[in-house]
């Protein structure tokens, strides 16, 4: 049988390990949500003529956000986000909306890794 020193210093031990873990998995978490990310992004529906890329811009600009914005010709607008995880999500949700006339119906996130670091975010044309 364990002495009642040795279960105290067990449990002791066992907690103080636990805590450790619980502040590893909190300090990633925080690490990742500052991770620099892009985000490839196609946005369908009416969004072309309703100030989608103006908006887009400002939006990203306000995030500090880099990347740009453009129209495609088959009606949707395509925009690529590079910043912190964090804000790139934040600008992910906008596009699921977008400015008050637009009526998005699907937004198409594609997730890659930085190719070109690009300097500001621009509307393309």
């Amino acid at each position: 049988m364990k002495s009642p020193q040795l279960k105290a210093l067990l449990a002791h031990f066992w907690a103080i390990n636990l805590w450790k873990f619980f502040l590893i998995l909190k300090f990633r978490k925080i690490i990742m949500e500052d991770e620099e990310v892009q985000a490839h992004v196609f946005i369908s529906g009416r969004v072309q003529g309703v100030f989608f890329r103006a908006t887009t811009r400002d939006i990203a600009k306000k995030l500090g956000l880099r990347g740009w914005v453009r129209n495609l010709r088959d009606g949707r607008v395509e925009a690529v986000f590079q910043g912190k995880k964090s804000d790139v999500e934040k600008a992910i949700e906008w596009c699921h909306h977008g400015p008050s006339l637009a009526k998005v119906e699907n937004v198409e996130v594609i997730w890659e890794k930085i190719s070109e670091r690009y300097e500001d975010f621009e509307i393309r044309y």
